[in-house]
């Protein structure tokens, strides 16, 4: 008998590491949905506003992403309903393009899509709740919920997906609410804050609320800076958002990361990863229009103590603010403190099952694969929580989100070309779910995402994280020998 493909010997070896099919197509999709909707929807717009300046450009990158995640979303179900197990991506990677390209995306994965994404989350979490409760400062309020999580997941799966299929109830609903409030509630037009606007005069006079007049109205501010011109839609500036936009979407293929523990995920993968992408779509763009109803996007500035413009990154409060007024607005930035807590808690669950599945294969520590007695990877969320709570402390929102989308693009048009590769070396291979329309879907994100970073590369500032992003990649590369260590396979064509 001649030895089995490397596809089979994945299949017998995860086989061996007594993952339980506990979670069906809801829990499924529920994983995805909750990785999506959270901090970016409550976040990104208020960073990139006042660059975009006119309400089509702001839409129109929400568009583009949701376009690229439906694209990818079409393309790794084919993945998860070929390979239903842990870290399917990272195998499937592995198996088309060689172990070096599997490792890379693997550790982009773990460390920037999940670890730095986490960290992320979680402070602007914690940030949110301190606008309520200003005696609580954000770095601890996040450092304490990454611990929390990192027990409830280590602790057991069926635990942790009871904990995500709440959360996630509760968001969804939530999401409704703040949708239908943004378009019945009467509009009433604010004047700029003559401090803010002061201060951008003098901080950022390239800015376009920096170059309206004196003495307007604030019905004639509203008009002036909505009528405002904005980037070209094929602009260095519009390619830089959407690069920021697309954290937003982030973790849409979170099912198949899980696939090992779904049942019948020849269905379930593809049907979650489809539905949750098409549903959030939905959900962020009406959410995007109703901030448009109360903000103009050249006005998403705001000052921080110091007196500096900065972003406004919490333009999810500030609306519920402007709705409900300031008591009101209180309570729902607590429940968008929820919401996000929702999505770290899902990003914590799928990191999870990336890092024993790297370690199952050689390329991590093998303690961070081994699973407690209910079947949880207990070491890989003791690893999470001592990686994430330091980048809390010592990262900058908007550069790490720009950091993080320009990696995790990358590391799926990999998954992409991975997908191209496996069609014609394996062309007759069982394939449950086929991509309609093929070639089309992987091409069309691997020329997205191009022309993301090359427009994002002719920005100002876009070379920053494109450096950051080249020098982890590197760092990672240089890393493979000191973490990897070899194993033996078995030899399946004798038996073992």
């Amino acid at each position: 008998m001649s030895p089995m493909s490397e596809a089979a010997q994945d299949q017998q070896v995860t086989g061996t590491r007594e993952q339980k099919r506990v979670m069906g197509l809801g829990t499924a999709t529920g994983i995805c949905i909750a990785s999506m909707i959270g901090m970016g929807i409550f976040t990104v717009t208020g960073l990139w506003g006042s660059v975009l300046v006119s309400e089509t450009n702001l839409i129109l990158t929400w568009v583009i992403a949701a376009i690229l995640a439906l694209a990818g979303a079409i393309s790794v179900s084919e993945i998860g309903a070929m390979r239903p197990h842990a870290g399917a991506q990272y195998l499937f990677n592995r198996e088309a393009l060689g172990s070096n390209v599997g490792y890379l995306n693997g550790m982009v994965s773990i460390f920037i899509a999940f670890l730095s994404s986490m960290a992320a989350i979680a402070l602007v979490a914690g940030q949110y709740l301190e606008g309520v409760i200003p005696q609580l400062p954000g770095p601890i309020t996040a450092t304490v919920v990454l611990l929390v999580f990192a027990f409830v997941h280590g602790t057991t799966v069926v635990g942790g997906s009871r904990v995500n299929n709440l959360l996630v109830f509760m968001k969804v609903g939530l999401m409704l609410f703040f949708i239908l409030a943004g378009f019945l509630v009467t509009r009433e037009v604010q004047p700029i804050d003559p401090a803010l606007l002061e201060a951008v005069k003098a901080q950022r006079p390239e800015l376009t609320l920096a170059q309206m007049p004196a003495g307007l109205t604030a019905e004639e501010q509203d008009a002036f800076l909505r009528s405002a011109t904005g980037p070209a839609p094929l602009s260095a500036a519009v390619g830089l958002a959407v690069l920021g936009v697309t954290f937003a979407y982030a973790g849409w293929a979170n099912s198949c990361v899980v696939g090992g523990e779904v049942r019948n995920p020849e269905r379930n993968l593809p049907a979650s990863v489809l539905g949750s992408v098409g549903l959030v779509a939905v959900i962020y763009l009406l959410v995007n229009i109703a901030y448009l109803r109360f903000i103009p996007p050249a006005a998403m500035l705001e000052l921080d103590a110091n007196g500096n413009v900065k972003e406004m990154a919490n333009i999810g409060s500030v609306m519920a603010t402007r709705i409900f007024g300031k008591v009101a607005g209180d309570v729902l930035a607590i429940a968008i403190f929820t919401l996000m807590v929702s999505t770290l808690s899902t990003v914590m669950m799928a990191c999870g099952r990336v890092i024993t599945a790297m370690s199952w294969k050689g390329e991590l520590p093998e303690i961070f694969g081994r699973l407690n007695a209910r079947g949880a990877p207990a070491s890989a969320m003791v690893l999470q929580a001592l990686v994430a709570i330091p980048i809390v402390w010592i990262s900058g929102l908007k550069d790490l989100l720009s950091f993080i989308g320009i990696l995790i693009s990358c590391m799926i048009c990999l998954t992409m070309i991975s997908i191209i590769v496996m069609r014609r070396k394996q062309p007759n291979a069982h394939r449950p779910f086929r991509i309609p329309l093929y070639p089309i879907p992987p091409l069309l994100y691997v020329g997205v995402v191009g022309w993301m970073v090359v427009s994002s590369a002719l920005d100002p500032d876009g070379w920053k994280p494109l450096m950051a992003s080249a020098g982890a990649v590197i760092v990672l590369l240089l890393l493979k020998p000191i973490v990897t260590r070899k194993i033996q396979k078995p030899d399946f064509s004798k038996g073992e």
